[in-house]
């Protein structure tokens, strides 16, 4: 089966390039999300440190940035294939403002709900975080969604000719 996969991966399996090209290309987005997948199996084992170093400190400050922090690199790196994508594309560089801020700021709010807990506008926070039912969920979903959001908020325009 491996001698089968590596002689598809060789120009000599294919009969034309397109499906040369497609293996590749799935190949190397079948590497990536591995490598995505390892980086989150990484984090959940820190966030599980990370909490029982908050609770020999009597803080939870640490554990709370990097539950806020972690989603937001979790979408960056989701949306990074897309970004190499548009970067290797002739143009100049735009953003997307509408996009940036309705996707962007009520994910950054959701994503900073937890530390905003504990800030002067904990009020207004707490009332939306139970409606939540406390749970972390939105938060990391909100956190993706935000770090995604903001690497293709990015996008190259082509000029008119």
């Amino acid at each position: 089966m491996i001698y089968y996969f590596c002689s598809m991966l060789t120009k000599k399996g294919f009969d034309d390039k397109m499906s040369y090209l497609n293996i590749k290309r799935f190949i190397v987005y079948f590497l990536y999300i591995l490598f995505v997948i390892y980086i989150v199996l990484i984090g959940s084992n820190y966030i599980i440190k990370l909490k029982n170093i908050s609770a020999q400190i009597h803080t939870p400050y640490p554990s709370l940035i990097f539950i806020a922090v972690f989603p937001i690199i979790i979408g960056i790196l989701l949306a990074l294939p897309q970004f190499i994508t548009n970067f290797k594309k002739d143009g100049t560089w735009s953003l997307d403002w509408i996009k940036l801020i309705s996707i962007g700021v009520p994910s950054l709010y959701i994503t900073l709900m937890p530390l905003l807990y504990f800030s002067p506008i904990e009020k207004l926070v707490s009332y939306i975080f139970h409606a939540f039912n406390n749970s972390l969920i939105p938060q990391m979903v909100s956190g993706i969604i935000l770090g995604y959001n903001t690497l293709v908020a990015f996008e190259k325009k082509q000029k008119n000719s």
